[in-house]
Order: structure tokens, then C-alpha cells, then sequence
């Protein structure tokens, strides 16, 4: 590659020479900087697989690009006119990481200078809509046509086209958050049919309202089967909340979890890629570096971690906890949203001293959490997990569960069964809460819970993962209790009638212990 020079803000573009789509793709690089004003468009797509037949020629010089990368080269490049591109694979020295470090403070200004993006989906295939690759084509065609302009009769199996759209992989990576809201302009590509990203996001907001032009003769349901639909709008709600986080300062915590399950090649561009989003000179985490590839992904969240609990002055970073999930939402997994719009009505912790931000790491090993609170009980068994789908079979489980405790030990005269079953009840009908959000709660706050019994007889619901053995934690800092794999994991926030707003501190806030959470 020829080379750039990081401190003068430059980047490579490529020449893209005019051919057609049987010639091959031939290229040249050329140096501009981003101080200057040069005319260049950008290309957003997912790098996908690799065939060894895909090559792009760049000066003179045969580069195996990726499936994806070839496709969308091959539809931008134009038959008669010289195309000037940034695209990633092809202008960054993916080898020099001191220059991948400069590109990724220029990243905004790169796609936010640039003149258009192109968003590539991919290739029409077949296996999509179950035709031969002339027939997908052809259906494809009708369902971008189908949104752009009112066909003069129903273009009869556009739907299933268009279904592949809006769950196309690029809605599902964490790169192309920033990608997609930077630049001026887009152009949507699929395949070598292309469409305005406006007439697109037009279509985002009838689905939003459920409501679908008539004198299009296509059926809204058939094109937005099982949730598509919302699936589809939530997509470009998200864009449009992350394009507002460049004009002010969002919560970082909301931030990470807004995007959590965005696939990422490398785990760590999970926080570098939402970091690139924030105003320019805006640094909220003070032990994060913007683009420190040299640091293991582990470190990183840790540091991280703690970063989130110093801006939340508490232990809100630990609620919906989930170790073994890191990357995709599973059935396992609870919702985090339904568990932060109750855990600011408990004060489990009142009576504790505050938390220490200052003390959570030591200068020695900054990979151990420093914590401290109260240890109030350990789990004596617990339910499987529950899912909406088997709520009425919880009483049923809640029975299972009350055998399973006696033969282990549980105290069970009648006087105390009858105020566990009136305990177990006011628990799932919401009422650990206020009033107005019992409703949420029972509809919300049971998925993928665990029911559970401690050794001295408490009645909690936690997370999946919670276990027999499992140690209930108050901590400082934490508004509600915690499950701890003994004194090591935090397995997750759990709610137990009766020492929700401080209870458990009464006359114990002095006997506390110190917990290293590695």
C-alpha cells in the first residue's frame, strides 16, 4: 500500500476504473486529506466469508476481497464514468496498527465528509425467496419497486423478497451503527437493484403506523409477517436515538445496552464503535482509550465495568448479569430494560455506608472488583426457569418447589405455608412495587426468572443461573440484592419480599466483609 501520514489526516480512496459485470474489478489508490475538500463516497456492508475466487485488481495487483465486498464493488462500479470510493478492507493497512488507530479517530469525519454510503444488504439469492436466481431477481425488483412507486397491478410475490431486507445481517452489526448515520446521504444496494435510503426510511415510518398505501394492491400483513414489522422500526428508531448522542451526553450504561447484541468480528469494537459516537473531545470513561487494539478483550470490559459503576455512583451496571451471555440474546437471558424501570423503586442497601468508587480496583491488579456489603443468606433450592410462555404452570412449579425445600430441611407448619403462599403471590402479582406498575411487572419481571428458597426460609426470583449454594448479597451501592457464586461471580439482581427497602441492614449495617469480584 502506498503510505499515509496519520498526523496530516490522511486516508487512501480508490479509483474504481468503469467496466462492466463480466470484466474484472481494477483499482488505484489515491492519497487525499480529510483537511482538504475532495468529492468520495463510502460504502458500508458486512465483510462476510471469503471465496478464493473473489479478487479485486489494485495497482496491478490481485487482492482477495470478500464475497459481500466483490458484490458491492461490482454494483457501484459504473459501466462509463471512474468511481471514487472509501471503503475499509481496501484502504486501511489492516497489519499497521498505529495506522487502524488513526483511522479509527477519523471514522466520523470519514463517513460524515463523504458524499454518499452506499449500504450494501448482499446479494439476491434464491435460497431466499425459494426460485431460480432469475425469478428472485425478478421478485426482489417488484418489492423495491413496491415501495418506491404504486405498480398499475399487485406485483404478486414481491412480499417474500422483500422479507430479506429488513433482516438482512447489516442491521445486525455493531460498524454499521456509525456508518449508518454519519453521512449526508445513502443509497441502499441489494443485489444490483439500489434505492433512496429516504424512500426507505418512508416505508419505516407506515410500518411504525401500520399503514400501508392502498392503491399500492399489496398486503401490509404479508409483507411484515411475525413481528417484521416492529422489528423493522425498532431498527431505525435505534439509528435515529444514536444519532442524537453526537449533540448531547446520553447515558453511558443505556448506551452499551442499547447495542449490546450487535455482532462484532472483534469483541472490543463493541466499546470502541459505540465511543466513536459521542461528541468530538468528549471522553466518558476515563480508563478507556478510544482504539486500543493492544488491550485484551477482557481487561477492556473490566475496565469498562468499572468506568460504568463510577458514572452511576452505584452497582446498576450489575443488574441483568448474565456471565455466560456476551454476544446474542438467548431464551435464557432477562430483559434489561423491564429490570431497570423497577430498580430504582428499592432501597435494599439503606443503612449502608456509600459505595466507594475510589476503592473498587487496587494499583496492583486493576482485573479484581473491590466490593463490599452484607452476606444475608444462601440459596437452599431453586426452581428451572420460568418462561412467559409456561405461567400457568407456575403454581404447579411453586408446589414442586415447597417439596423440594421440606425434604431439604425447610421449616413447613401450616401457619408459615400459608403466609409463604400469600408471599408467593403478591410476588407475581407485581406488588414489591408501586401501584401503577404491577401491570409491567407481571408481564415483564417473570421471564426467565428462577424461583428460589434460602436457608432460612425467604422466598426470591432471580436470574436463570441462580443455583443452590448461590450467596445473597446487600452490597454498597447496590438498590437491590445480588446473587454471588460464593464471594467470586455476581450472578445477577434478585427481588425477595421483606428486605427490599433496607430490612436486611437493620442492626447489621456494622458487619460487613470485603468480596473480590474477578
Amino acid at each position: 500500500m502506498i503510505s499515509i501520514d496519520n498526523a496530516q489526516n490522511q486516508i487512501r480512496l480508490l479509483k474504481i476504473s468503469p467496466g462492466s459485470s463480466h470484466e474484472d474489478i481494477r483499482c488505484c489508490w489515491k492519497v487525499i486529506s480529510l483537511d482538504g475538500s475532495v468529492e468520495y463516497q463510502t460504502l458500508s456492508y458486512v465483510w462476510g466469508e471469503s471465496n478464493e475466487d473473489k479478487n479485486s485488481i489494485v495497482e496491478g495487483r490481485n487482492i482477495k476481497v470478500t464475497d459481500n465486498l466483490f458484490g458491492a464493488l461490482t454494483a457501484i462500479r459504473s459501466s462509463s464514468e471512474l468511481m471514487i470510493l472509501w471503503v475499509d478492507a481496501l484502504c486501511i493497512d489492516e497489519e499497521d496498527a498505529i495506522e487502524k488507530q488513526g483511522h479509527f479517530h477519523l471514522m466520523r469525519r470519514i463517513y460524515s465528509q463523504c458524499t454518499n454510503c452506499y449500504i450494501y444488504l448482499g446479494e439476491v439469492r434464491a435460497c431466499e425467496t425459494g426460485a431460480s436466481e432469475e425469478e428472485s431477481l425478478e421478485m426482489a425488483r417488484a418489492a423495491m419497486n413496491a415501495i418506491r412507486v404504486p405498480p398499475k397491478r399487485p406485483r404478486l410475490r414481491a412480499e417474500k423478497a422483500f422479507q430479506f431486507i429488513p433482516s438482512a445481517p447489516w442491521w445486525s452489526r455493531i460498524w454499521t451503527i456509525p456508518e449508518g448515520i454519519a453521512p449526508p446521504r445513502h443509497t441502499l444496494l441489494w443485489g444490483p437493484l439500489s434505492m433512496a435510503w429516504e424512500t426507505f426510511v418512508k416505508l419505516s415510518n407506515n410500518a411504525m403506523e401500520l399503514r400501508w398505501p392502498d392503491d399500492l394492491g399489496l398486503n401490509f400483513f404479508a409483507f411484515f409477517p411475525e413481528g417484521l414489522a416492529s422489528n423493522l422500526s425498532a431498527s431505525f428508531s435505534a439509528l435515529e436515538l444514536a444519532a442524537s448522542w453526537g449533540n448531547e451526553t446520553p447515558n453511558l450504561l443505556n448506551m452499551f445496552w442499547r447495542f449490546r447484541y450487535r455482532r462484532s468480528t472483534d469483541p472490543r469494537d463493541k466499546v470502541y464503535s459505540i465511543l466513536g459516537l459521542l461528541r468530538e473531545g468528549e471522553k466518558p470513561l476515563p480508563s478507556v482509550m478510544a482504539s486500543d487494539y493492544e488491550l485484551p478483550a477482557a481487561t477492556l470490559f473490566k475496565r469498562v465495568t468499572v468506568d460504568l459503576i463510577h458514572d452511576e455512583c452505584g452497582l446498576r451496571p450489575f443488574i441483568v448479569l448474565r456471565w455466560e451471555h456476551w454476544s446474542l440474546p438467548q431464551d435464557g437471558i432477562s430483559e434489561f430494560w423491564a429490570h431497570d424501570g423497577f430498580y430504582m423503586d428499592f432501597t435494599a442497601n439503606k443503612g449502608l455506608p456509600m459505595l466507594d468508587r475510589d476503592a473498587l480496583t487496587s494499583e496492583q491488579d486493576d482485573s479484581v472488583l473491590h466490593l463490599n456489603g452484607l452476606m444475608f443468606d444462601r440459596v437452599l433450592v431453586a426452581s428451572k426457569p420460568i418462561n412467559t410462555s409456561e405461567m400457568d404452570d407456575v403454581l404447579q412449579m411453586w408446589d414442586g418447589l415447597i417439596a423440594e425445600a421440606k425434604a431439604k430441611g425447610l421449616r413447613h407448619d401450616a401457619a408459615t405455608e400459608t403466609f409463604r403462599n400469600i408471599v408467593f403471590r403478591n410476588m407475581m402479582e407485581g406488588k414489591l412495587t408501586e401501584p401503577d406498575k404491577q401491570g409491567d411487572w407481571r408481564r415483564r419481571m417473570w421471564s426467565n426468572q428462577t424461583l428460589f428458597f434460602t436457608a432460612t426460609g425467604y422466598i426470591g426470583q432471580g436470574p436463570s443461573t441462580v443455583t443452590q449454594g448461590d450467596e445473597v448479597w446487600i452490597m454498597l451501592g447496590g438498590r437491590v440484592p445480588f446473587a454471588l457464586q460464593p464471594r467470586e461471580i455476581i450472578v445477577g439482581d434478585v427481588y425477595m419480599p421483606g428486605i427490599m427497602h433496607g430490612e436486611a441492614v437493620e442492626g447489621r449495617h456494622e458487619i460487613q466483609h470485603f468480596i473480590k469480584i474477578y
